[in-house]
């Protein structure tokens, strides 16, 4: 048996509760009452501290409906030079916590059949403090991942300034995991301002790109850009990519509450 495994076993000799993954019928009888719950069962109090530090001021919203349209596409060629090329939709519900910290939905829809959902705690939409990923054909939903600490956590403000550098350095793991922690950075660089409603017609105010790089072992993972809305305080999805594929979003629907 390995270290974390001995290290989760006795987690889950000493907490049952954190060692009994919840049925995915369950979840996925009452989607947005589990996010409701998502934010004290995910989030690590001592992250949720930091972020709240950084910064703990409230929205001018508290729920917020994207729904997105979105292409995957492949990396590989087949033989012929083509690519696979698949079109989704996402339907994401963001919620406002006012302690500087926002849970996120995010359903995904294939020929408009539900397929998977995620569950996810922001810092502005932009850093991930914890998530989860449920495949609706599954039995029982997995255990969420969060970060355990921040050893580096750069305040994004109000408005960012063209051009800046945002890092946050992590050690996370699984939610009943307190060992053998893996290590990330998350990179962050902002363009230039532009009208937000090019991205929605309903959108006020102006907007800022950022563009990030999650790193382990000083090797990229993953990029993603992020569209921050400065009247909102809050990021949506533009693009993001890895070593199997590239995702495009764009913003169908739009509401607020």
């Amino acid at each position: 048996m390995t270290y974390f495994a001995k290290a989760l076993l006795g987690v889950c000799i000493f907490s049952l509760a954190a060692c009994a993954p919840l049925p995915v019928k369950d979840i996925a009888s009452d989607k947005e009452g589990y996010l409701d719950k998502f934010p004290t069962e995910a989030v690590h109090p001592d992250v949720l501290a930091q972020v709240r530090k950084a910064d703990s001021s409230p929205k001018a919203w508290q729920t917020l409906r994207v729904t997105y349209e979105f292409t995957k596409e492949s990396n590989n060629e087949r033989s012929d030079g083509t690519k696979d090329i698949l079109k989704f939709v996402r339907k994401t519900v963001y919620k406002d916590t006012g302690n500087g910290v926002e849970y996120a939905m995010n359903e995904l829809i294939k020929d408009e059949f539900p397929v998977s959902l995620r569950y996810e705690g922001f810092y502005k939409g932009i850093v991930s403090l914890a998530s989860q990923n449920i495949n609706l054909g599954a039995q029982q939903a997995p255990f969420p991942g969060q970060i355990k600490k921040f050893t580096r956590l750069d305040v994004i403000p109000a408005k960012p300034a063209e051009a800046a550098e945002f890092k946050f350095d992590a050690q996370s793991g699984l939610t009943p995991q307190f060992a053998n922690y893996l290590e990330s950075s998350q990179l962050c660089v902002t363009g230039k301002y532009y009208s937000a409603n090019t991205l929605h017609p309903s959108l006020k105010g102006q907007a800022i790109d950022f563009t990030c790089t999650i790193s382990r072992n000083n090797t990229s993972q993953s990029k993603f850009v992020l569209a921050y809305l400065i009247d909102y305080g809050i990021a949506v999805d533009r693009s993001s990519a890895n070593a199997q594929a590239s995702w495009t979003y764009k913003i169908r629907e739009v509401s607020f509450q």
